[in-house]
């Protein structure tokens, strides 16, 4: 099992490293590659960003929009929060297997954590990770949050809606409180060390390689792709939303429709990051 450790912070850059590592069709070994990043909100592949977090005050606050490939829901990470994803051989990948090794690895340092949904973990009803996957060819990627000491207040703010009344068919967020592993006395390298002992009891010994897939051709495309408006808003499914009356209709991030008078949105209008700001 290859094991590469990020270099880089930057949440964009790491989508972008595990997206290319996942479409590296000359490697069939299994890969986990681990990363923190800067302060950053990241919404599922299926996700309206106004609906999940605050996106018109995220700058202000030192935080980025990311998407992701993967589905589930809004996460917020900062460098107290251990990212950790695996790329396997879509034959031999099993959901809940994968989860099984997380919780395993976690309970052998003394944690009871138990599946909470279909996709988070959860110690005593504390959300503590969120997990999602994608399908793509002949291989999967899983990754996973693991809430070490992340900023809990900052976690909040950032993900409060800059609009609640929406109908959509994107995926929703479900909130759950929840908890840094720091606070029951757990260090970043140890639970770091449990999930990825537990993980390579299933797809063989750890060999660390160098973070070279930084310095892959099309990594330069890629980010450029991850932070374009196309791709952070314009990837949004349909959705509408009242405006004092007025209902106005999204279609991939711009007003198709205005019914009723709004002096705030017109037809043709791009959504963006400054829609809602105040």
């Amino acid at each position: 099992m290859r094991l590469i450790r990020s270099n880089r912070c930057d949440a964009r850059e790491n989508l972008v490293a595990e997206a290319l590592l996942l479409d590296d069709e000359n490697r069939d070994e299994p890969v986990v590659f681990i990363y923190r990043n800067e302060p950053a909100v990241v919404i599922g592949k299926n996700q309206n960003p106004w609906r999940e977090c605050a996106v018109s005050r995220l700058d202000k606050r030192g935080v980025r929009l990311a998407r992701r490939i993967t589905g589930g829901g809004a996460v917020y990470h900062d460098t107290g929060n251990l990212n950790i994803a695996l790329i396997v051989p879509r034959m031999r990948y099993r959901r809940d297997d994968v989860l099984q090794s997380w919780v395993r690895g976690l309970a052998g340092l003394g944690l009871t954590v138990a599946l909470a949904g279909t996709t988070s973990l959860a110690v005593e009803g504390r959300k503590i990770s969120g997990q999602a996957f994608c399908y793509r060819r002949d291989r999967v990627l899983h990754h996973g949050t693991l809430l070490w000491q992340a900023d809990l207040e900052s976690l909040r703010e950032a993900l409060i809606p800059d609009i609640q009344d929406v109908e959509t068919r994107a995926v929703a967020s479900v909130p759950m409180p929840v908890e840094n592993l720091a606070a029951r006395g757990h260090a970043s390298a140890e639970l770091e060390g449990a999930v990825v002992a537990s993980l390579a009891s299933s797809w063989g010994e750890p060999r660390e390689e160098a973070p070279d897939i930084f310095n892959h051709a099309d990594f330069p495309r890629r980010i450029a792709e991850a932070g374009s408006w196309e791709w952070l808003f314009g990837a949004t499914p349909d959705f509408c939303f009242n405006d004092r009356g007025a209902i106005v209709h999204v279609h991939r991030g711009e007003v198709v429709k205005v019914e009723g008078d709004s002096a705030a949105f017109k037809a043709g209008q791009r959504l963006d990051a400054r829609t809602w700001a105040m």
